[in-house]
């Protein structure tokens, strides 16, 4: 019984002791990016140089997209002034 708790603490030893590697998220690289006000002044954000910024109004909120040159790669939020309420609830 002695036997497998030395075990178990060497192996605890071993774990808790030798450091692990630690994968960090790297720096982001500021002068890549610009700032970028759309063209109804109602958001502001950092984009990648090159990059396009549209806007689509819809009846109950606004859509703001960013493109890059060929079109091949985007990010899109929307921005909801109201939720219809009835719509997820059932009567």
């Amino acid at each position: 019984m002695t036997f497998m708790y030395s075990i178990l603490f060497v192996a605890f030893l071993l774990f808790a002791l030798c450091p692990l590697k630690i994968h960090t998220q790297a720096k982001p690289d500021f002068p890549n990016y610009e700032y970028c006000v759309t063209e109804d002044g109602a958001f502001g954000l950092y984009k990648p140089k090159g990059w396009n910024v549209g806007t689509q109004r819809y009846p109950n909120g606004k859509r703001v997209f960013v493109t890059d040159e060929r079109n091949l790669s985007y990010v899109n939020m929307t921005f909801l002034e109201n939720i219809e309420k009835q719509r997820f609830h059932e009567s």
